[in-house]
Formats: C-alpha cells, sequence, structure tokens
C-alpha cells in the first residue's frame, strides 16, 4: 500500500517535520527520470532513503549497478569523499555486498521492468476480479444497507474492496502467508522498503488504483485512494500537506523559507483534526455554520475558514447556507459489513495466490533487482500493488466500483473517504 501519513516529531528541543510517507519525488539522471519513495515510515535528514535516492553522486551508481554489479572499491570511488559510503547504502537498504561486488538490494524498477511486470499483472488481475466478481451479490448485499444509491455503493466498494481488502489487508495476507517480506530497514521510529521506478513515454500509471494517503485524526481518518497518475489530490489529508512558505517577510534565506514551511507542518495536524470534526458535523446533518461551531466546540471564524477551504477541493458544497458533504464518511456501524467484505476478498486472494504465485515467481525472476540481491519477497511488495492496481481497474471498468474518470466524478483519480477507525485493523504503511 502507497501511503502517505503525518508524522511529527520532538527532537534535540525542537520541533521537526518527519518525512512524508511514501511521497513522490522526481529524480533525474541526464535524460532518464525517476519516482522513487518507500512503502513505510522513515527517518528523517541523511537517513531518509528518499533524500539518498536524490544525491547527485548515488543516483548514476545505482543505474550503473543495475547495469552490472561493482566491486567495492570502484563503488567507493565512484561515491567520493562527499557523498555516502557503501557501509552507509547499505544500512539504508539500497544494497548489499556479495562476494566482494555491491548489488542492488531494493525495490528498483527500470521501465523494461515495469513494462514486462505491467504485462504479466494486467492477465494476473483478471483472474483475481474475477474471483471477486463471483461474490459480487455476497458483498453488494454487505455493503448496500450503508448507501442511499447505487453511486454511495460504487464509492463505498471502491473503498472496502479496493483499498481495505486487496491493498491494506492485501500487504497484510501476503506477509502473513509467506508471500511478501515486511519492511528491509527498521528502526525504533520507522520501517520501510524503499522503491524506484523510472519513467517513460510509454509507461502510464493511470487507473492503476494503488496508493492511499491517511491521517488519523482521533477516531477516525482521512484517507485518499486511487492512483498516482493524478497527483496531487484535491483532497484530505493531501490538500494540507503540499505546503509552501505563506510568509513574505520569512522570504529572505533557504532557512527562513523552510522555517516558514515547518511552521505550516506543525500546525497542520490541529487544522486536519478540525477539518474531521467539521466533516463529521455536516455528515450528522449540522448543515449551517453557527451549528457545526456549536457541535464541535470549534470557534466560529475557525469554522468559517475550513469550510471555505473544504469547498474549494469539493469536499462540502453550499446551497442557501446548508452544507452537505460530496465525500464517503463511514462510521463505526459499518464495521460488521466491512469485516464481512474484507474476508470475501481475502479468501479471493488466497485462492488467487494458491494458484498462481509460483507462475508469477517464474515468470518475473529476470526483474533487474531479483536477479541481483533483492529477494523475490521483497519485490513482491512492488509486484503485488501492480496485481491489486490492475484488479482495481478492471473491477471499475465491470462497473462493480466506481470508476474515478467517469465524467461525473469531481474528484478524478481518486476517492476521499472518512472512516472509523474500528472498520480496519490493517497497519496502513
Amino acid at each position: 500500500m502507497i501511503v502517505t501519513q503525518w508524522r511529527i516529531a520532538l527532537a534535540a528541543g525542537a520541533l521537526v517535520a518527519a518525512t512524508l510517507l511514501h511521497q513522490r519525488v522526481i529524480a533525474q539522471v541526464g535524460e532518464r527520470t525517476f519516482q522513487i519513495g518507500v512503502t513505510g515510515s522513515t527517518p528523517g535528514g541523511r537517513r531518509n532513503p528518499q533524500t539518498t535516492l536524490n544525491d547527485p553522486v548515488v543516483r548514476p551508481l545505482v543505474l550503473a549497478l543495475a547495469d552490472s554489479p561493482l566491486p567495492v572499491a570502484e563503488a567507493e570511488a565512484r561515491l567520493g569523499p562527499q557523498s555516502y559510503t557503501v557501509s552507509e547504502l547499505i544500512d539504508i537498504g539500497l544494497v548489499k555486498i556479495v562476494d566482494g561486488r555491491v548489488l542492488l538490494a531494493f525495490n528498483y524498477l527500470s521501465a523494461a521492468d515495469q513494462r514486462l511486470l505491467s504485462a504479466r499483472a494486467q492477465g494476473y488481475a483478471r483472474d483475481l476480479a474475477a474471483l471477486i466478481l463471483k461474490e459480487r451479490v455476497a458483498i453488494e448485499s454487505a455493503a448496500r444497507p450503508l448507501v442511499r444509491n447505487d453511486d454511495g455503493l460504487r464509492q463505498l466498494l471502491f473503498f472496502t474492496v479496493g483499498c481495505i481488502g486487496l491493498d491494506w489487508d492485501g500487504l497484510d495476507f501476503t506477509a502473513e502467508a509467506g508471500y511478501r517480506a515486511g519492511a528491509t530497514v527498521t528502526g525504533d521510529t520507522y520501517a520501510y522498503t524503499p522503491w524506484m521506478k523510472e519513467n517513460a513515454p510509454d509507461i502510464s500509471r493511470r487507473g492503476l488504483y494503488w496508493g492511499s494517503h491517511n491521517f488519523e485524526a482521533g477516531a477516525f481518518t482521512l484517507t485518499t485512494f486511487g492512483d498516482h497518475h493524478s497527483l496531487p489530490r484535491r483532497g484530505l489529508p493531501d490538500a494540507f500537506q503540499r505546503q509552501v512558505n505563506p510568509f513574505p517577510i520569512l522570504d529572505t534565506s533557504d532557512a527562513a523559507t523552510a522555517a516558514g514551511r515547518r511552521l505550516l507542518i506543525a500546525y497542520a495536524p490541529a487544522m486536519l483534526h478540525d477539518s474531521t470534526a467539521v466533516i463529521l458535523a455536516v455528515h450528522r446533518d449540522k448543515r449551517t455554520r453557527p451549528e457545526i461551531s456549536a457541535a464541535t466546540g470549534i470557534a466560529a471564524n475557525r469554522v468559517a475558514a475550513i469550510v471555505d477551504v473544504l469547498k474549494s477541493i469539493d469536499v462540502l458544497i453550499e446551497q442557501s447556507d446548508d452544507l452537505r458533504t460530496t465525500m464517503l464518511v463511514m462510521t463505526e456501524d459499518a464495521a460488521q459489513a466491512t469485516a464481512r467484505i474484507r474476508a470475501i476478498v481475502r479468501d479471493a486472494m488466497h485462492d488467487w495466490h494458491v494458484k498462481h504465485y509460483t507462475t508469477a515467481r517464474a515468470d518475473l525472476s529476470g526483474l533487474t533487482a531479483v536477479t541481483q540481491a533483492t529477494p523475490f519477497e521483497v519485490m513482491y511488495t512492488e509486484v503485488w500493488h501492480y496485481i491489486f492496481g490492475y484488479t482495481n481497474l478492471r473491477l471499475a471498468e465491470s462497473g462493480f466500483m466506481l470508476d474515478p474518470y467517469a465524467n461525473d466524478w469531481r474528484f478524478p483519480g481518486f476517492v476521499p473517504v472518512l472512516w472509523a477507525n474500528v472498520l480496519s485493523k490493517s497497519s496502513r504503511h
């Protein structure tokens, strides 16, 4: 599951904003560009693998290693004295030394790798989607009492089947069953698996619904779930995560500008908590700003400011002072139905893996990182994303669940959701 979450930490007496999980950064090497990130939570600073992979010396070394492993001495020479050492790259989870040579040890996917993976995954996805659609009646019967109409049903299934089931519980299931390795690098406050994917004109991620961005606000979580073609998403928590410095007086230096951004990031959790309270109040039929303020205890001027922002990203609409939410809201009452849907999806995943995992492992044994020092179980984090991403695309195309690119859908490429934490115990990283 491709995830972004907010984590704020106190370090050395100062407020420090930890990195955003799986934040996409475009790394460029000559004419080649890459998306880089992590599945999981990362440390900050120099040990953040995204920082490392953006280093102008490390990036060319990774590409050289992808072509052919290098002797340790040559790899150290390429890094030079001002960059990272091979030992540091090992600790960060990017390389290993095998028989005196440095090899890739993380989820690196060249353009050719992705073409192979995409072609194979589309075939795998047809079978997995078919297993889920066999249970369409049972799934829809569980979900329908929670919604008012077919549009609501399609949204709910996109989230419960595609995100909670195939993504979050899918990552749990594949790890529990031994198909997939967990985080490759762990510490007291972080656990992650880094990845790097090459961009190419013929590689599209449109419709690969495989990524969630999340913020936990008390007993509820704000989530956007969709593809990575449509980034940035006009939803929550995303709207509060793309911060720029709003203080002209702090534009005097890079350090001051960064300070302005950190100030916004530090206060973003409070704004997201209040936004959650406002959305819940509207969902519970508090339709005017004074009613929302009275129900939430949030000052009227803050409610007004929050409502204006939520209207600007289409999360709320207002007609004659009457507010309504456009996003899916799932409360504790949905727990039983969600558990039933998750169980059906898990059975389908189990049956698919029993039949296809060994074949998939053989089909994909030629992936660059797998031919070096990355076990297939580690690479399966990315492989599974392609499989369930294409499965979600097929389920959307079949009409079983929402098509986020339908002409009348206001959030292209994703679905925004506010949901009660009791609906999913899976870790969202």
